[in-house]
């Protein structure tokens, strides 16, 4: 609500189209009317409502808010696509950043993954901007009070069968978790510059070493065997995630075993995440996309 009442007084200042999506997972009892009102309080503020609904029954029971994340990812990037937007703005806070960092140090995350929510990112066509990551919450609930703009508490966010649920309970339990909060967003942004140079490498390595080809490409055995081991892996799973389409690479061990046997000289024709890689000349591997 915060995002809405801001983006309204932009849009207005700069005489932008302004419309605001609703996820509805259907997963709460409560959400249908949830989005009703979110819906009724646009109203009021003369702003266009739109009310997309997610089919969420095939959702497994592990990872269930990532997937629902992902979903709603998909649900709104394909609405701004097929309805001629460009520009998709989403309300994550500091708080949201700091929870991220600590749920991927978690899981064992890369230094690519704890550079954690990026302020703009892409997905197809669609720039995704997130103007208030550098706010903590307390902040957007200070403005809504100030302008009388009442918000919906979602429950699952205190809901301790959830991992960020139960890490954000312990970082509000802490000593001092606005200093934690201010710590984490930092240690992520210092990750997140650590990930564009490491991209800028890549990019480069891969402009030296890979032709693209609609929706096959070739790979250049002799610049590619001479890369890094590291920037190689990475040029590798650049590619793999272009040409298939997919929002996330291939599992690192997969994708390491491949890239060793590349680098080796000891090739053999292999499939990974939907590609085919066979030998196309002496010096080339072809590879693939789906057919």
């Amino acid at each position: 609500m915060a995002l809405l009442l801001l983006a309204h007084d932009f849009a207005k200042a700069q005489k932008l189209k302004l419309i605001a999506l609703t996820v509805d997972h259907g997963i709460r009892k409560e959400s249908a009317s949830e989005a009703a009102q979110v819906a009724d309080w646009c109203a009021l503020l003369g702003i266009s409502h739109i009310l997309l609904h997610a089919k969420d029954a095939s959702l497994r029971r592990h990872g269930k808010q990532e997937q629902a994340r992902e979903a709603r990812y998909q649900l709104m990037a394909n609405w701004c696509q097929q309805n001629g937007y460009q520009t998709l703005a989403t309300a994550h806070h500091r708080g949201d950043q700091a929870e991220t960092l600590f749920f991927r140090l978690g899981r064992g995350s890369t230094l690519l993954g704890l550079s954690c929510i990026a302020c703009e990112s892409r997905r197809g066509n669609i720039t995704i901007i997130r103007p208030l990551l550098a706010y903590p919450k307390s902040a957007l609930t200070s403005l809504l009070t100030s302008r009388g703009q009442p918000w919906i508490e979602d429950p699952s966010n205190l809901n301790p069968r959830y991992t960020r649920a139960r890490l954000r309970s312990q970082l509000a339990m802490s000593h001092n978790p606005q200093d934690i909060e201010v710590r984490a967003a930092a240690l992520a942004d210092f990750f997140a510059r650590m990930r564009r140079y490491v991209e800028q490498q890549v990019a480069s390595a891969m402009e030296q070493s890979i032709v693209f080809e609609r929706d096959n490409a070739i790979l250049h055995l002799p610049t590619f065997t001479a890369l890094p081991t590291e920037t190689a892996r990475l040029v590798l799973s650049a590619t793999i995630t272009r040409l298939s389409g997919k929002t996330h690479p291939p599992r690192t061990i997969q994708l390491e075993r491949l890239a060793s046997m590349l680098q080796s000289g000891h090739f053999s024709p292999s499939e990974l995440a939907g590609l085919r890689f066979v030998t196309h000349s002496q010096h080339n591997i072809k590879i693939i996309g789906k057919t």
